[in-house]
């Protein structure tokens, strides 16, 4: 799993190939105002890094928007997670990263890049919308204290991820305080009930470590049969956590209902199990910031695998392939831009799900639901 080093590569690419190529142009660069950067880069995770990186290897003038702290997503990641990516060589500092790093880690080497790097980042920034044109554009943002920014720059990088803002329950009593939608610590849940819900690692990954802190009581509960899309190793240490008792299965259950001290989860055979929660934790993915993106005049079109010619071969021995892949085409030249997306037809999904399934490391020992 490379997507620390895939998102510093496109944060670099996206200098280096866009915005040094819009700034080669007149119409963009011939506002000279010294209150307009080269580059508004919004986000401070891996890929606004490397962006910035890459802004100062050419000399360009910019600045760093995060909406929370260095590290972006990151920073959020529960206490000692462990990360796994790969090495990436970057403008000025050279290598970084390795194959494993704890969260702590790789925060730690964020920090270190942007001292030897000189990148200070505008924490406490969120952004609220771009506009503008060619060579001027004002982006809007509110700071910690609740008051409004503008920043003005000839183009502008979006490094704000694909996760977007976390997806929810959308079930009666979601949105009192005990629920929350990441574990930065374990050690705050000590001696207190709590339930995570979710199929993927983030969700395993919380409710092994919940249940690894000594007092307290976990839950997980997942709408599917099986844990197919996490990790070996974080189904095997699941596994061990539920053979220890650490952890209490619910599989196949939805969150119907959510009070101060319980929570009603439905059963896939129409019953229902009430269980007496204290603190609830979701994560079952992110929605994409596709309405923030279309506020700016970008167009997000999404493809469902149809098929295109290749035109590299002779007319008479062409085959259809299919589009596979996520592109935005001149984002950075214009404020109207197209986002091609696409995704596998559901038949083809659905015969992926089953050949994962099959893998030995997945279903040889089946997780079950406790009562």
């Amino acid at each position: 799993m490379g997507l620390i080093r895939n998102a510093m590569r496109q944060g670099t690419k996206a200098v280096e190939l866009g915005v040094s190529k819009l700034l080669a142009d007149p119409e963009v660069t011939h506002n000279s105002d010294p209150q307009v950067v080269d580059v508004v880069i919004v986000g401070g995770g891996p890929a606004g890094i490397a962006a910035a990186l890459e802004c100062a290897n050419r000399n360009l003038t910019y600045v760093v928007l995060e909406q929370f702290s260095l590290g972006g997503s990151v920073a959020h990641y529960p206490r000692r997670k462990l990360v796994f990516t790969e090495q990436i060589k970057l403008p000025i500092v050279g290598k970084f990263g390795k194959a494993e790093m704890l969260k702590e880690e790789l925060i730690a080497e964020f920090e270190r890049v942007c001292l030897a790097g000189g990148i200070t980042l505008q924490e406490g920034r969120r952004v609220t919308g771009v506009s503008g044109k060619r060579g001027d554009f004002a982006v809007s943002c509110v700071n910690g204290e609740g008051g409004e920014e503008v920043y003005r720059g000839r183009t502008v990088v979006l490094a704000i991820g694909r996760r977007g803002t976390p997806r929810q329950l959308g079930c009666p009593g979601e949105e009192q305080s005990h629920v929350v939608y990441r574990l930065i610590d374990a050690e705050q849940y000590r001696h207190r009930r709590v339930l995570c819900v979710g199929g993927g690692d983030s969700s395993v990954e919380a409710a092994v470590s919940l249940g690894a802190t000594a007092g307290t009581e976990v839950h997980l509960s997942y709408r599917g049969e099986s844990f197919y899309r996490v990790k070996k190793k974080n189904r095997a240490e699941l596994e061990a956590a539920v053979a220890r008792g650490e952890v209490r299965l619910h599989l196949e259950t939805t969150v119907q209902r959510i009070s101060a001290d319980e929570v009603v989860l439905g059963r896939k055979d129409g019953t229902s199990l009430t269980l007496g929660i204290d603190d609830v934790i979701v994560n079952i993915g992110g929605v994409l910031p596709t309405p923030f993106l279309e506020s700016m005049g970008i167009e997000v079109e999404t493809k469902y695998g149809e098929g295109i010619e290749d035109e590299s071969r002779p007319r008479s021995g062409r085959k259809k392939r299919t589009k596979r892949t996520k592109r935005v085409s001149g984002a950075l030249a214009r404020t109207r831009a197209r986002s091609r997306s696409t995704r596998l037809p559901p038949s083809t999904r659905l015969r992926r799900r089953r050949s994962s399934k099959s893998l030995p490391e997945l279903d040889s020992a089946p997780l079950e639901s406790q009562p």
